[in-house]
């Protein structure tokens, strides 16, 4: 699914590509949650097209009492009116068209019950995080005047303490998206500025979510990209790849680069951690053992 960023005063653009990747032929329909939809040139196998959504809308909606827009890619087959197995790659690409911060998002087709968002940035040192969600579910009784489910978020610090759970609700297949220093319940902070981070789960059975996380420097210096995404967890491994680790000179341009990892441990006992460092090539260049506490 493809879900729209956090909406700030400056302008921005949103593009993404996406590929056919079976052998089959098929028909590609993008909806959104505002009915609209329409089908993609992805029909010849391993065909792939790229795109800016605002081409595809012109004027682009926005479906206020869903909390905005969102939408998604599905193979589809037209005759039989059905959707078939999945055959689709792609990612979306945003950012602000004044600067060059933008940030990539994989075309995510995993759902959850729950959300974990591994990084929360620090406000008070020059750190912004935003947080968007996406209900994928239906309302079960359109007549009920109920138009809306309720969401558990649970902020978590540094020790793995609770600093604070809050309820609220979201849209049948809506979307919220705030600025965590600012988002408010009940005119409370649901984020306080020592969480490290925050898990939102849905209080209703099947009533599935998605969504993803921005952070970036509330002032950076001219020339600097400081807008990064990244998925919500929807389930938790034994196993994290990071497929490029950049660090210091490594080029040897003169650019100090850096890298930096998130990992926690969303579980009620301790854990120990095996880190593995390898070169371009794949060879082991260092091992290191950690161990994390519980809920850190």
């Amino acid at each position: 699914s493809s879900v729209p960023k956090p909406r700030y005063s400056r302008s921005w653009f949103s593009v993404c590509g996406i590929s056919n990747v079976q052998t089959t032929r098929s028909n590609v329909v993008f909806a959104d949650n505002a009915d609209n939809y329409g089908i993609l040139p992805l029909q010849t196998p391993y065909s792939t097209a790229f795109f800016d959504f605002q081409d595809i809308y012109g004027v682009i909606p926005d479906p206020v009492e869903l909390g905005g827009l969102w939408g998604f890619f599905m193979n589809y087959d037209l005759d039989q009116d059905e959707v078939l197995e999945p055959n689709l790659a792609g990612a979306e690409i945003f950012g602000v068209k004044t600067t060059n911060d933008c940030a990539g998002l994989n075309l995510d087709p995993y759902i959850g019950q729950a959300l974990l968002f591994s990084h929360i940035a620090n406000p008070p040192l020059g750190w912004w995080t935003g947080i968007a969600m996406t209900s994928l579910a239906v309302d079960p009784n359109p007549n009920d005047g109920i138009t809306t489910h309720q969401l558990l978020v649970t902020a978590y610090g540094a020790a793995g303490q609770v600093l604070k759970q809050t309820i609220t609700d979201i849209p049948y297949l809506g979307k919220r998206a705030y600025l965590a220093h600012t988002w408010l319940v009940n005119s409370e902070r649901v984020i306080p500025d020592d969480a490290v981070w925050i898990v939102v789960s849905s209080m209703q059975q099947d009533h599935y979510l998605t969504g993803y996380e921005l952070f970036g420097l509330g002032s950076p210096p001219a020339g600097v990209d400081s807008l990064a995404g990244l998925e919500a967890a929807k389930s938790l491994s034994q196993r994290l790849l990071f497929p490029r680790v950049e660090n210091a000179d490594g080029y040897g341009d003169g650019l100090q680069r850096w890298t930096g990892i998130a990992v926690i441990n969303p579980n009620s006992a301790e854990a120990d951690l095996t880190y593995r460092l390898y070169t371009a090539t794949g060879t082991l260049v260092r091992t290191v053992n950690r161990s994390i506490g519980a809920y850190r």
